[in-house]
C-alpha cells in the first residue's frame, strides 16, 4: 500500500491518536446583515449541541446495554470454561478493552451471579481491581459515564451563553483521561 509508510509514521508521531475523538459538524447559514456573527455563532453553537446529543449522547444507552450483554455472555463463558480456577482479576485483565466503565462490569456480574451476596463480594473485587488498573495503566475505569454526562452538561451550558464580540469556533473535541 502506498501510504502505509505515511500512515505508520503519523502513528508513531502521534500515539495517542486511536484515543482521540474529533468531532465536526457542518451547518449552512443564511446571511442575515443584521449581527450576522453574533447569530452565527449562537446558531453553531445550537446546532452542534443539537447534533451531538441527537447522534452520540442519544445512543450512550443503546451501547451501554450492548456492553453489559458482551460482558455477562463473556464472563458466563469464562466462568463455564474455567470453572474452579476462574479468576476476576485474569477475566477483567483479558477484556479490559471492552470495560468501558465499572458500572457495566457491575450490571454484567449482576446478571452473571444468582447469588446476590456473591455478587456483591464480585464487583467489589472487581472495583479494588480497575482501581489498581487505573493507577497501573492511566486509563479510566470509574465514572466514565458521570463523565460524559458532564461534559454533556458543560456542552449545553456553552450552546445557550450568549456569544461574546469575538467568534471562537469549537470543532476539536478531545476527551483523555476525563478532561
Amino acid at each position: 500500500m502506498k501510504n502505509s509508510g505515511k500512515l505508520k509514521k503519523v502513528l508513531e508521531d502521534f500515539g495517542d491518536l486511536k484515543e482521540r475523538t474529533r468531532v465536526e459538524v457542518s451547518i449552512r447559514l443564511r446571511k442575515n446583515r443584521k449581527n450576522f456573527k453574533e447569530n452565527m455563532l449562537k446558531e453553531v453553537k445550537f446546532r452542534s449541541f443539537k447534533y451531538l446529543d441527537h447522534i452520540i449522547f442519544n445512543n450512550i444507552n443503546k451501547a451501554k446495554q450492548k456492553s453489559i450483554l458482551t460482558l455477562s455472555n463473556q464472563l458466563n463463558k469464562w466462568r463455564k470454561e474455567k470453572g474452579d480456577s476462574f479468576r476476576l482479576n485474569t477475566f477483567i485483565e483479558a477484556n479490559k478493552d471492552i470495560i468501558y466503565d465499572y458500572s457495566l462490569l457491575r450490571e454484567a456480574i449482576k446478571n452473571s451471579y444468582s447469588n446476590s451476596q456473591t455478587a456483591e463480594k464480585t464487583y467489589l473485587k472487581a472495583k479494588k481491581y480497575l482501581l489498581e488498573l487505573e493507577e497501573r495503566d492511566n486509563t479510566k475505569y470509574i465514572n466514565n459515564f458521570k463523565r460524559i454526562d458532564d461534559f454533556k452538561k458543560q456542552i449545553k451550558k456553552e450552546a445557550l451563553k450568549k456569544p461574546k464580540n469575538r467568534i471562537v469556533l469549537y470543532g476539536f473535541l478531545r476527551i483523555i483521561n476525563g478532561v
